[in-house]
């Protein structure tokens, strides 16, 4: 009807003015001339034009849009007044031409070339989910209710690794990430026309699925087995729906080793806690894991089986590292476990120097064995390829503390899960790379955590606590301790020190005095912010880490969502290994779910009350018999990881937790 008006008009007017004579219509004295001469404008949207006309008897014009009075619903419309209204979708070819007629004179006519865009106004459906991972996803971009071709996606995440945000097709199919990333994927929708960029973003929300756990892991278990010391590395693979496809793993029992093939099994995933239940079949039987994942990547395991308690870690595998020439680089290393006989604990930290070819150089090992000290042993090896199915490999390494030899299983150019496969002791840990050398004493700064543990003459041994480094002197800080039982509490740092004494591996000495005690040490760097730590004292053999931190905001507040949890020790004489998640509510309280290998249980965590003050402490309650109003000291790093001491006279539990996402 509109442009039917538009036509009936312009027809009227040209009648009107022919009927006035023909001498109007050819005057030859007329001019005109059309404002703008070009323009882009945006599908539905408006430009107005202004024709001015000269010589002639009137000023009126027809207005045409690719010859046509008045335009069409393809083309766009132009009314009497020279406003041209775009089409609700861009015409093709895309550029139309206007055209004023000078109603004085038919033949003066003058034109401006309008280039039609795709209008702002763009549409993305749905413009905000929740997916899980791995799960796909059909998104649509509409413009006034019409279709819209030529969109090119983009996605935006909180991650710079690729792949993190998943995936999206030229036709909108996305496919969500197998790894949550931190906060959420933006999805953007953007089309081009006439150098002129139209937009629209969805926002999406991954949570974890059972195919959060696809691919295959690499792992390390200590504790025991039936009163025996009990130590195994390994490679285990899920299939992201509840299948375990096979694996392999190394197993030191008190110096006596096996290895097994891991057969199948099945598991469930919690996607409310992060919490894996495997049952995992092997050669030489049947095994219960509990599987607390941080994220994808990394998690925290509790083990058990037939007089077997025991805990460890399992990361994500890069199995395109699965070469020789990923072990290449300066790596710092740290295992812990029993000498066979005499059954004494041992705890070894070194670093070497890997050349991508089998050799290890430069090295440098560090050994508290029952109490008998190695200090700055030279250290050579070699290492064989590792298997192209599990990214298991061996280590022989030679020093004055002794020939060991080590089956290694790649995480990633990184990383590598050890565990120990001689005779002469049962042990396991892992080799990390380190950061660029060399090292000197004044790269080292700042408050750290640090949590140890190991044993002294009355039993099992824990040590947690924050020190301060700075200029080669540890200027303060406050350390517990846990020895078999009996808590020592808050003993401040008065004194001690440490330089660089190998600035090629960053090996560390100093000691540090708290309340009546002095550590003599020696630490290792990961990286400027981590170190690996061995206690050189006779009278016990304590090993760990110290990770520098801001320790939070000093409130309750610090820690707020869901953290995984790993917990080992043991409960007077009896070991146990925990692991779970707790969900802290910001104000004070844990909630969640614990998994506790002490003969095996599962059980729902009570409303725990924690409190982060200049000492944090928490109490951990659930209706397990010997896990009930466990209390805790916690040495919070940051926001996102927690180291525990346990506080109390039931035992000596020693672990972490850490945010999930």
């Amino acid at each position: 009807m509109k442009q039917l008006q538009v036509q009936l008009v312009s027809l009227l007017l040209i009648f009107l003015i022919a009927c006035g004579g023909s001498s109007k219509s050819k005057n030859t004295n007329v001019t005109i001339t059309l404002t703008p001469t070009t323009a882009s404008v945006p599908t539905t949207q408006n430009q107005q034009f202004t024709a001015a006309v000269t010589g002639g008897s009137t000023s009126a014009v027809v207005w045409e849009v690719n010859g046509i009075a008045g335009g069409n619903t393809t083309l766009g419309f132009i009314n009497t007044g020279g406003l041209y209204t775009a089409p609700t979708a861009v015409p093709n070819p895309a550029s139309v031409t206007i055209t004023a007629v000078a109603a004085a004179d038919t033949t003066k006519t003058a034109t401006a070339t309008v280039t039609v865009t795709q209008s702002a106004n763009l549409a993305i459906s749905p413009s905000s989910l929740t997916m899980d991972a791995g799960a796909t996803q059909l998104f649509t971009v509409t413009s006034n209710g019409s279709a819209v071709t030529g969109i090119v996606f983009s996605l935006s995440c909180h991650s710079t690794v690729g792949g993190a945000c998943g995936s999206i097709t030229s036709d909108g199919n996305y496919t969500a990430p197998l790894t949550v990333p931190p906060g959420n994927v933006i999805l953007t929708a953007a089309l081009t026309q006439a150098s002129v960029t139209y937009q629209t973003s969805a926002t999406i929300t991954i949570k974890t699925s059972t195919q959060s756990t696809a691919g295959q892991y690499a792992f390390t278990l200590s504790g025991t087995d039936n009163g025996s010391s009990y130590h195994a590395a390994g490679s285990i693979a899920f299939d992201g729906n509840g299948n375990i496809t096979g694996g392999s793993e190394d197993v030191n029992k008190q110096g006596t080793v096996s290895t097994a093939n891991i057969t199948g099994g099945t598991y469930t995933f919690s996607a409310t806690d992060n919490r894996v239940k495997a049952n995992v079949q092997t050669d030489q039987g049947n095994v219960t894991w509990y599987l607390s994942l941080v994220n994808r990547t990394h998690g925290y395991i509790s083990y058990t089986g037939t007089g077997i308690s025991a805990s460890g870690t399992a990361t994500l595998q890069d199995t395109t590292q699965f070469n020789l020439a990923a072990l290449n680089g300066n790596y710092a290393f740290s295992v812990a476990g029993m000498n066979s006989s005499p059954t004494t604990q041992l705890a070894e930290i070194g670093a070497f120097t890997a050349d991508g070819t089998g050799n290890l150089s430069s090295g440098l090992l560090d050994a508290n064995s029952g109490g008998s000290l190695s200090n700055n042993q030279s250290l050579t090896g070699t290492a064989t390829t590792p298997s192209s199915t599990t990214g298991r490999g061996t280590i022989t390494v030679n020093s004055t503390f002794g020939a060991q030899t080590f089956a290694y299983y790649v995480v990633d150019a990184t990383q590598v899960k050890l565990v120990e496969t001689d005779a002469s002791h049962s042990t396991a840990g892992d080799a990390f790379r380190q950061a660029n050398g060399p090292y000197a004493t004044t790269d080292f700064h700042g408050s750290f955590a640090t949590i140890l543990s190991g044993r002294s003459a009355n039993g099992a041994l824990g040590i947690g606590g924050t020190i301060s480094l700075g200029a080669g002197n540890v200027s303060g800080g406050s350390l517990d301790r846990n020895d078999a039982g009996t808590f020592s509490g808050a003993q401040a740092v008065s004194a001690g020190n440490y330089s660089v004494a190998d600035a090629t591996t960053g090996r560390t000495t100093g000691s540090i005095t708290y309340g009546t005690r002095t550590i003599p040490m020696v630490m290792y760097p990961l990286s400027d912010s981590k170190f690996y730590v061995l206690g050189l004292d006779a009278t016990e053999q304590v090993s760990g880490v110290a990770v520098i931190g801001t320790g939070g905001n000093g409130s309750n507040s610090t820690l707020t969502g869901k953290y995984a949890l790993g917990l080992a020790g043991a409960v007077g004489s009896i070991p146990e290994d925990v692991t779970g998640t707790l969900a802290a509510n910001g104000g004070g309280v844990f909630t969640g779910t614990l998994d506790i290998s002490n003969g095996g249980a599962n059980t729902a965590l009570q409303s725990s009350p924690y409190a982060v003050l200049a000492t944090s402490t928490a109490v951990l309650k659930s209706g397990f018999p010997n896990f009930n109003a466990v209390g805790f000291n916690m040495y919070i790093i940051d926001s996102t990881q927690v180291f525990f001491l346990e506080n109390d006279n039931k035992g000596v539990l020693t672990g972490a937790m850490d945010l999930q996402h």
